[in-house]
């Protein structure tokens, strides 16, 4: 029997002594912008944000302010009127939320572009942040035209066409937070079950579909599936979301028309393949026959690996959800250069 949409998918992070409190702090305050009433806004309200995948995202948002240092970016200035641009086009909960945080946080004035569906996670989102950051939201407006006049655009989520890019390309341009499609996950058979266990969130979280989740796997020639699939097991109750399963089940459908062969576990569909073609309800995989194999095929994705080369930029199993944007140089840089 598939588990209950309701039932949590992951543990909450645990957080330090001293720590920026946006989910437990909010419901002590009593305040009327909570969690609870964020969860009941959105949920059942949007296609894809389900209640678990939203209390993902706060989640790994308060887990990212608490890992991450606010004093480098509080140094930025706010004694300023720079306007940024903000294309959100979110493909989990919350894409974008940190680099809009973080360009509020030093008084930019953020125009949001979003769709009419996902404008309401936002605004109450940050209506929740004021309650650890009152005013930061003050400089924050959603617009359903032009993105106006500003100085720089940050691009968050779906990737925009072709002729978007080019106009947002006349200014200044963030985009480290698109879906690129190019997260991997280097295996060798030696994996332990809680390896795989962080892996499996790597590759299901938010129905595989953010922008971080890991989309294509290597393996040995002679990789055994069956102990990864053991530990995808828990999200299972993917099939009770009609969307989710319904585009598992064209996949599936189309791959038995065409005669291509996949892995089946009852609500994802393993596919061996050199695409990087991105599909809901589907996760590719290549095959390796040595490690020296990897360089050419590896070379310009983000890796992660059980036992990963940090000095090599590569990443742990179960970190795709963890990792501190706080930290990103290339966001503080982008900040920095509007203050020259």
């Amino acid at each position: 029997m598939c588990k209950d949409q309701s039932e949590p998918i992951i543990e909450k992070p645990k957080k330090p002594a001293e720590v920026y409190s946006l989910l437990n702090g909010s419901r002590e305050q009593g305040s009327i912008y909570n969690t609870d009433s964020l969860i009941e806004q959105v949920d059942g309200n949007h296609p894809w944000f389900t209640k678990p995948h939203l209390l993902m995202a706060l989640q790994s948002f308060e887990a990212g302010l608490n890992a991450g240092d606010l004093s480098g970016y509080r140094k930025i200035g706010q004694d300023h009127d720079i306007s940024l641009g903000f294309w959100i086009r979110p493909l989990s909960p919350l894409e974008g939320a940190m680099p809009l945080f973080l360009s509020l946080l030093n008084g930019f004035r953020c125009i949001v572009k979003t769709e009419t569906v996902e404008q309401p996670l936002y605004k109450s989102f940050f209506q929740l942040v004021e309650n650890i950051f009152p005013g930061i939201s003050e400089k924050m407006e959603f617009s359903d035209g032009p993105l106006g006049s500003v100085s720089g655009y940050v691009i968050a989520g779906e990737r925009p066409n072709a002729i978007q890019m080019s106009y947002f390309a006349k200014k200044p341009v963030f985009t480290d937070v698109v879906s690129e499609n190019n997260s991997i996950a280097i295996l060798t058979g030696n994996e332990t079950s809680a390896e795989l266990d962080a892996l499996a969130t790597d590759i299901c979280m938010y129905f595989g579909r953010s922008i971080h989740n890991v989309t294509e796997l290597y393996v040995p020639e002679t990789y055994n599936f069956s102990n990864l699939l053991s530990s995808m097991k828990r999200f299972d109750w993917y099939v009770n979301h009609s969307r989710y399963f319904n585009h598992y089940e064209y996949r599936k459908a189309a791959y038995l028309v065409s005669g291509e062969p996949f892995i089946d576990n009852g609500f994802l569909l393993l596919r061996k393949t050199s695409s990087v073609s991105r599909f809901t309800g589907v996760l590719n995989y290549r095959e390796f026959k040595n490690m020296s194999e990897l360089n050419g095929f590896s070379e310009g994705r983000v890796i992660y690996r059980a036992n990963p080369d940090s000095a090599k930029g590569e990443r742990l199993f179960g970190s795709a959800f963890t990792m501190p944007f706080l930290n990103s140089s290339g966001f503080f840089s982008f900040l920095i250069n509007f203050m020259d």
